[in-house]
């Protein structure tokens, strides 16, 4: 999965789930993460920092005292396949609604620490400018994925691509509750036991990016042998999936 939607989803989660319990929030970085750092902005002066924030626990210490009332994970169903890397371009964001009634984003930007090799993120607070005054609501597309899942993993087929059909088939079996075995140390969103199929089939079936993904050779394919329409239409229709399920498990109930 993107790196950032990774760790959005794995900071949502752990941030519903501390308002949820009323417990302290508890977040746990993966290998390739540095630093996760959060700048508020002055609610009343738009573009003016107010507060930083020096890691994941203290960023919700802080939106306590400021009165959080919801945090969600948010993502762009509209955005260019062929540009989605690790970082830096996934078009999702944090919405954070506090109970004054302002709404606000947070933005993140990584940058590779030389040192380290490890991603530092830095997180920047901005007036959502035109927000909703409801929540959004967020349902379960479970069966339109399995659908989709299933024609691309025919697709896959005829393309040749007897790894991706693979993962495109496992996806399903997830989706069906045949949760694979974690591998040790591996780190998981906080969300509820019925929510996790989603988020790990999701993250299984997140084939896009750069060199070697499912948008590199696979899209030439489809090309050569005249099925570029059918590859396009699934592999959008796989994004929207995907993105959707993955903001279903993590913006659970609180």
């Amino acid at each position: 999965m993107n790196g950032e939607i990774s760790q959005m989803s794995r900071i949502v989660s752990a941030a519903r789930s501390a308002l949820r319990d009323g417990t302290e929030l508890k977040y746990t970085p993966v290998s390739y993460e540095g630093s996760a750092v959060f700048n508020f902005c002055d609610r009343t002066k738009e573009g003016s920092m107010r507060f930083h924030a020096k890691d994941p626990a203290d960023w919700f210490e802080h939106l306590k005292k400021e009165g959080v009332k919801n945090i969600f994970l948010m993502e762009s169903l509209k955005v260019n396949r062929r540009q989605i890397a690790i970082t830096n371009n996934s078009a999702a964001t944090i919405f954070v609604r506090y109970n004054d009634g302002i709404v606000t984003r947070f933005v993140v930007s990584w940058t590779l620490d030389s040192n380290t090799g490890k991603w530092n993120t830095e997180y920047n607070e901005f007036i959502a400018e035109n927000a909703p005054e409801k929540d959004p609501e967020f349902r379960n597309e479970g069966s339109m994925m399995e659908a989709n899942l299933k024609d691309l993993a025919a697709l896959a087929d005829k393309l040749g691509e007897e790894g991706f059909a693979a993962k495109f088939r496992k996806a399903v079996s997830i989706l069906n509750g045949e949760l694979p075995k974690l591998k040790e140390g591996a780190v998981v969103p906080q969300v509820p036991e019925d929510k996790l199929k989603y988020y790990i089939a999701s993250d299984v079936a997140d084939v896009f990016g750069l060199s070697g993904s499912w948008t590199d050779e696979p899209a030439a394919k489809a090309k050569e042998l005249g099925l570029e329409n059918d590859y396009i239409t699934l592999s959008d229709r796989l994004l929207c999936s995907v993105r959707l399920m993955t903001m279903y498990a993590v913006n659970f109930p609180i």
